[in-house]
Parts: structure tokens; C-alpha cells; sequence
């Protein structure tokens, strides 16, 4: 079953539930720090960096395996796969096949209410839980902190022009 909710949605409750008056979040950042497209990055008041990526059905949960990234960067302390919880299990059971950088999961239901849940992992006979696991990623320099207030800043700027450019046809802000 795929969620009937929004990806913007989505992101509003993953943007409360990591505390939008605590830390910077950004959506879609594909360009200026990592070395690949972030859904969501997350950057602490200590400067670390947590992404998830947020998935709405177990077909984009493929397509993202099929890319030639794995999500794997030496700025990323923490990384997450966002699912519904209807198809959580079947997701685990693909992260665990494909993917060994995941921190945990995050869930949402319909009610966009949100857990984090643990991996788990099966390898040589052995189980393993993931759980809030560190993936090492470096403090991030304040240059890099400050590229990501950026990004964040340049997102919510384009999102109010595009609310005017709705509300009045035309109109849009230039950088001079």
C-alpha cells in the first residue's frame, strides 16, 4: 500500500519532528555539499549533518538503489530511509539487502505520525540491530554549515515567490 500523503507532507512532519527551532533543515539539496541529491539534510546546533532520504512507495525505495550513489558521504553523521509504516517490513528487508549505511528507519503513518525504528541485518549467519548507529561523518567546517543556511534560505525565498507568481500572476523577486 503507498501513502496517500504528500511529499511536502511528509517533509512538514519530518521538519517538527528534528525541531525546525533547534536545528537548519533543507530540503532537496542536490547541489553544494554532498556528493549526491539529499531529500532532507538536518544540520545540528554542533554542526553535523543528518539526511534522510523519503521514500512514499517500495517502487521509489528501488529506483533509489538503482542510482549510482549509496547515500554514503564523509559529511553524513547520520542517515535515514523515511517509509510508511505499512511497508516498513518489506523496505527493511530491501535496505538490508541493499544499502549497509543506514542509521535507522524513520515511519510515518497516515496521520503523518512518526517512529524510528531499528534495522535489522542478517549477514554470515549472524543478526545485527541498527539503531541510532553513527555512520563517522565528520563535524562539518563552518563554511559548510553556513552553505547549507544558504541553500535553506535560497529554498524558502524561491517558495515565497512562487507563492506570489500564483497569487499574482507574474511577479518575481530579482537578486540585484
Amino acid at each position: 500500500m503507498n501513502t496517500e500523503r504528500t511529499l511536502n507532507e511528509i517533509e512538514c512532519a519530518l521538519a517538527k519532528y528534528f525541531d525546525i527551532r533547534r536545528n537548519i533543515i533543507v530540503c532537496n539539496v542536490s547541489w553544494g555539499l554532498l556528493n549526491h541529491e539529499a531529500d532532507m539534510v538536518v544540520l545540528s546546533p554542533s554542526g553535523y549533518l543528518t539526511e534522510i532520504e523519503i521514500k512514499r512507495s517500495i517502487s521509489d525505495l528501488r529506483a533509489d538503489f538503482k542510482k549510482e550513489h549509496d547515500h554514503s558521504d564523509k559529511c553524513l553523521k547520520y542517515f535515514y530511509y523515511c517509509v510508511p509504516k505499512a511497508l516498513k517490513d518489506e523496505c527493511e528487508k530491501l535496505i538490508n539487502d541493499h544499502c549497509r549505511y543506514v542509521t535507522a528507519i524513520i515511519t510515518y503513518d497516515e496521520k503523518l505520525n512518526l517512529s524510528i525504528e531499528p534495522v535489522h541485518y542478517s549477514h554470515s549467519g549472524r543478526d545485527f540491530i541498527t539503531a541510532g548507529r553513527e555512520l563517522g561523518g565528520r563535524k562539518l567546517f563552518l563554511e559548510e554549515q553556513l552553505q547549507i543556511a544558504r541553500l535553506g534560505s535560497m529554498r524558502a525565498w524561491g517558495l515565497k515567490n512562487k507563492q506570489l507568481e500564483n497569487k499574482n500572476g507574474s511577479i518575481e523577486l530579482q537578486s540585484s
